[in-house]
């Protein structure tokens, strides 16, 4: 089989494993939980989820510069994009963060959610922000796939 073939149905069995996992995940919640704490779950996840489609999309970017300039054999650039990147990265992430805890304090009272929850819903997702990982970083660890569906 061709490369793309193996490592598109490696990664095929990966999502479905990930997505199944997921699934098993969401049913032991709602069964360990009462109806107002899964709400309250749910509803902490889904702004997870919202909120993750910037980092997503910052490091398909990255990775996608990341796999031009290792084509190129350019390793230079990325290490400039890598170091650039976990700068702006940084300022940016705590920048999201505090806007974040301010618009805390108001959805506390909207949802009826703690604002404790709320705040480490932030503290849960935005480090991600702060390090925009590439290609490279991913293959120094050997776990690519892995490291982006935890």
């Amino acid at each position: 089989f061709p490369v793309t073939i193996r490592a598109s149905f490696v990664l095929l069995v990966l999502l479905v494993l990930f997505n199944l996992l997921n699934y098993v995940f969401q049913i032991s919640m709602a069964n360990l939980l009462g109806a107002i704490e899964f709400g309250i779950f749910a509803t902490l996840m889904s702004i997870i989820y919202v909120l993750g489609i910037l980092s997503e999309t910052i490091q398909t970017v990255s990775s996608r510069y990341t796999s031009k300039f290792v084509a190129e054999n350019n390793l230079g650039k990325i290490k400039d994009i890598f170091y650039r990147g976990l700068r702006k990265g940084f300022f940016l992430g705590t920048a999201l963060f505090l806007i974040f805890i301010v618009i805390s304090i108001f959805l506390s009272s909207y949802l009826n959610i703690s604002i404790t929850l709320l705040i480490l819903t932030g503290v849960c997702l935005f480090p991600f922000l702060w390090f925009l990982l590439g290609e490279e970083f991913y293959k120094e660890r050997k776990s690519s796939v892995l490291l982006d569906l935890v």
